[in-house]
């Protein structure tokens, strides 16, 4: 149990990522050689809403290299005939990525999403998230290598309503 102002020890989960950055080059050309292991990514840049560079989605996959590839086409480009170009309002964009085993995906994706709120997500994506928000409680992301705009921690009890009452 969190309480604001006391000292309560607490078992943590403690979870280390590597990110990779891959950059994403305006003329259409997509990552080729993702690893086809689980993992989580995140699409970094500028964007109308956001105009100085920063996290512009966060997302997991059980397969990076598929579900990367269909996330940047849903989210980044647009396909004009047989070439993929980058939306006019995105732009320096890059792509993060970092190897996780399966099932810690869900837990990790909802703290980085709840500790950067990126532009991309969905909007309702965060109070969804919050109202379930114990089983981030007792998790730490230590983000490191090339991370970028991530936070280099990430400590999901700071989103839990009893730190905050």
């Amino acid at each position: 149990m969190f309480k604001y102002g006391n000292v309560t020890p607490e078992l943590m989960e403690v979870v280390s990522l590597d990110w990779r950055r891959f950059p994403i080059e305006e003329d259409g050309f997509l990552p080729k050689d993702l690893p086809k292991s689980s993992g989580v990514y995140a699409f970094q840049g500028c964007h109308d809403s956001c105009p100085s560079f920063g996290v512009l989605y966060i997302g997991r996959a059980q397969v990076l290299a598929d579900r990367v590839r269909d996330s940047l086409c849903e989210r980044i480009f647009w396909k004009n005939g047989a070439r993929y170009e980058l939306y006019s309002d995105v732009w320096h964009a890059t792509l993060h990525y970092a190897e996780l085993e399966f099932k810690q995906l869900k837990r990790v994706e909802d703290a980085l999403i709840a500790s950067h709120a990126p532009a991309f997500n969905n909007t309702g994506t965060r109070g969804a998230m919050l109202s379930n928000i114990d089983d981030l409680r007792n998790l730490l992301v230590l983000n490191c290598g090339r991370k970028g705009a991530l936070l280099p921690t990430v400590f999901g009890g700071y989103y839990v309503d009893e730190l905050w009452p």
